[in-house]
């Protein structure tokens, strides 16, 4: 990626180079008078999680010209900040302090409980803005597509996740963790939401408490019947994709006993895993610790957590007693074969499967982008359609070339990988595009004044702007603070306006 520069410098510049594929633009840009680089930039950012706040942070601090408006579908912002880190890890939301400054901004206005396709449509917003940034995740999730994926019992853990972040929309979702026949639950994939999952679920609910964990979900996991959690990786150990912090964690559950076999670990390696362990750092502190601590003994009490590898799911079983809700999980053996960091896992050629009882599955094999109306799509990536040339830019599916005004960030725009601070490069890769664009006067013009604010007083939207989140979040601090919590975040949305209506002057 190019060296970061400000607005300034990009004004000094001569007009940049660009490949030839984003030369020419859509059929926009010969209909709409381009924007003049003297103009003030005023750019839309469709979303507020990591990825919406540091693309808005690089743009406010490349120079005083450029203004953004911040559309949130829900009242309050940080995303998956808010409804997808994990309880117990506050430290990793910290990021929402340094949000908190890029909105004290004067040149930024905050519009929650704002749905772009509902409320305001593209087009509405291609009209009022020079760009509009697409920082819209990945709000779905992959398919195993197994048999018996459809029965009771099976389900996200995106799903999960955000049921116990209190998410507005997974408030009231049907998770039953009475777990009164086996009391298992698998879960399919390593990666760090299965890792979150397997930690909340096997902790003592104690140590969540005072966390800002909703207090139903507390109360579910302090009577839930779940006595092992196994967690599935189709690979091996080496492969796995959780960090050494978050193996750690697992590792030092209090009142939980961790468990992997020596043999599983044998089983892994391959001459190439083995390249992988002697050539690469975390490889080689991943497989000392878990040979560290496997074949632990099994506590007399407490909780077990169970880490598997080389296996993949085949087919989930109905229950003996009730065929429409899970029973138990088969799965076959893995072989890897491949390079060393190219390694893949192949069936075994012999007949072998393995079946698991279990009350739960949790499935957790990868998040997915979903189409926006008016947004090209690139339904083989499930991401906006965007490539590597294009640094942000989206492009046309079928011609390649550049939407004019129109980019993303974030997973919408790489899909669902790296953590919080991935997304900084990704930012910063998306601010320099639109500033280019803008310097070399190939950003269209404003067609209606006012930005969405313009549409949303012609509908009298009800909308949370930053002041309204500011009441909302003393509210939940406060609240939190009376019964020892972090914060006691609102859930219902309808309480939520309340709030945020509750005083204060309109920013």
């Amino acid at each position: 990626m190019r060296p970061f520069l400000t607005l300034g410098a990009h004004l000094r510049r001569h007009r940049p180079s660009r490949p030839s594929s984003l030369r020419s633009l859509s059929s926009l840009t010969t209909t709409t008078p381009a924007a003049s680089p003297d103009a003030p930039l005023r750019v839309c950012v469709v979303g507020s999680g990591p990825s919406g706040f540091y693309t808005t942070k690089y743009l406010l601090s490349a120079d005083d010209n450029v203004h953004v408006d911040m559309i949130e579908s829900l009242p309050t912002p940080f995303g998956l900040i808010r409804s997808g880190v994990a309880p117990d890890h506050q430290d990793v939301k910290a990021c929402q302090n340094d949000f908190t400054q890029v909105a004290k901004s004067k040149r930024f206005s905050f519009f929650g409980n704002v749905t772009v396709g509902a409320d305001v449509t593209v087009e509405n917003l291609r009209q009022r803005y020079n760009a509009v940034v697409f920082c819209t995740g990945a709000a779905s999730d992959r398919m195993l597509n197994i048999p018996g994926e459809h029965l009771k019992g099976v389900h996200s853990a995106r799903a999960v996740v955000n049921w116990y972040n209190s998410h507005p929309d997974f408030v009231t979702y049907p998770l039953d963790l009475s777990a009164t026949t086996t009391g298992t639950c698998v879960i399919i994939g390593q990666g760090n939401v299965a890792v979150d999952c397997a930690r909340i679920l096997s902790c003592q609910p104690s140590v969540l408490a005072s966390s800002d964990i909703s207090d139903y979900a507390l109360d579910a996991l302090e009577m839930s019947g779940i006595n092992r959690v196994i967690m599935l990786g189709r690979r091996g150990h080496v492969q796995a994709s959780f960090t050494m912090k978050e193996l750690r964690e697992l590792t030092k559950l209090e009142g939980t006993t961790f468990l992997v076999t020596q043999q599983e670990l044998d089983a892994s390696m391959t001459e190439a895993t083995q390249e992988e362990i002697n050539t690469g750092r975390v490889p080689k502190r991943m497989d000392k610790l878990l040979r560290k601590v496997s074949d632990r003994s099994i506590q007399k009490e407490g909780k077990i957590l169970e880490l598997s590898f080389l296996k993949s799911p085949f087919e989930i079983i109905p229950s003996e007693t009730d065929p429409t809700a899970v029973g138990g999980l088969r799965v076959v053996h893995n072989s890897l074969l491949g390079p060393a960091g190219k390694q893949r896992a192949v069936s075994r050629n012999e007949e072998e499967d393995m079946f698991i009882p279990c009350d739960i599955v949790l499935r957790s094999v990868g998040y997915l982008g979903v189409p926006l109306d008016g947004v090209a799509f690139d339904n083989k990536r499930a991401v906006i359609a965007n490539n590597s040339e294009s640094s942000g830019r989206i492009v046309n599916l079928t011609s390649g070339e550049a939407v004019t005004g129109m980019f993303t960030s974030g997973w919408a725009k790489r899909g669902p990988s790296g953590i919080v601070g991935t997304n900084i490069p990704c930012a910063k890769e998306t601010v320099q595009s639109i500033l280019e664009d803008y310097s070399s006067a190939l950003l269209p013009t404003i067609q209606q004044e006012g930005g969405v604010r313009s549409v949303l007083q012609q509908q009298q939207q009800q909308v949370v702007d930053w002041n309204g989140y500011i009441h909302i979040n003393d509210h939940e601090v406060q609240v939190g603070e009376q019964k020892g919590k972090v914060r006691d975040k609102l859930f219902a949305t309808e309480t939520m306006l309340q709030v945020a209506n509750s005083g204060g002057a309109a920013k």
